[in-house]
């Protein structure tokens, strides 16, 4: 199975926001996409969960139109988790953990397995011990690690996951990105925004660089992150080296 969108157009305000991109992610592979502000990342996200319809172009999972599922069937397909989600006031961590269950019952009610999910969920990001915390009294990178879960809880074949880096600390951003590592090589898609380009080449089997609102190029690290392709992406001088362990590159901006 795999995620594929061909020739995604999409217009926003009266402008291009997204032009001509396509990507392919198969189960078992994590692909990072990349690129400025105002790439069109988030609006690429967007069609990809199937909640912006394109001008043009098209998004499939195992060759079944995003478009013509019927949410709850999307849901248990494809989770996906914004760059500035919300919740009401009132709920616990565990409470919003939960909510990643809501598409794989019929009742009113979780059941004991939803509560195992979650939990293992919460777990998974570093959360377990926030559980019963108001998500009013939790930090930034507090709720972010529980949204993450929530997503994680909906237990999906595939991730699609807006800059869930932000507000994390070092440690957790690393943590985040082994496991979303494992989670894609056991046999999902996992599709994931971010602008650490350390933590793209180190974790993504693949990436997407995109610049205004185009893909530029698509491949492994260490073709994207080249130094001519990222000043002429970032408008920044950089140095790319070889991480130590690792057959991975090393990007290090320079001070102009």
């Amino acid at each position: 199975m795999s995620l594929i969108a061909t020739d995604l157009t999409f217009d926003f305000r009266g402008r291009r926001a997204l032009d001509g991109v396509s990507l392919a992610c198969e189960r078992g592979e994590l692909l990072g996409v990349v690129g400025p502000n105002g790439a069109g990342k988030s609006t690429l996200m967007r069609l990809l969960a199937g909640l912006e319809r394109p001008v043009r172009g098209a998004v499939t999972w195992d060759a079944s139109p995003i478009g013509a599922l019927r949410p709850v069937e999307r849901a248990r397909t494809l989770a996906f988790l914004p760059q500035s989600p919300t919740v009401a006031f009132g709920f616990t961590a565990r409470d919003v953990a939960l909510m990643g269950r809501l598409s794989h019952h019929a009742g009113a009610f979780e059941t004991a397995a939803d509560r195992e999910v979650a939990e293992a969920a919460l777990a998974a990001v570093g959360a377990q011990d926030l559980a019963g915390r108001s998500m009013e009294t939790l930090s930034g990178g507090e709720r972010q690690r529980v949204f993450l879960a929530m997503s994680l809880a909906q237990d999906t074949p595939g991730l699609l996951l807006d800059e869930p880096l932000g507000h994390l600390d070092v440690g957790h951003q690393m943590a985040l990105c082994e496991g979303l590592a494992k989670r894609a090589h056991a046999g999902r898609a996992v599709v994931l925004v971010l602008h650490d380009l350390n933590l793209a080449a180190q974790f993504c089997d693949r990436l997407l660089l995109l610049v205004g609102g185009r893909a530029v190029l698509t491949g492994p690290p260490r073709a994207v992150l080249e130094s001519e392709v990222l000043a002429n992406a970032y408008g920044v001088r950089a140095l790319v080296g070889s991480h130590p362990q690792r057959d991975r590159p090393v990007f290090t901006p320079l001070r102009s």
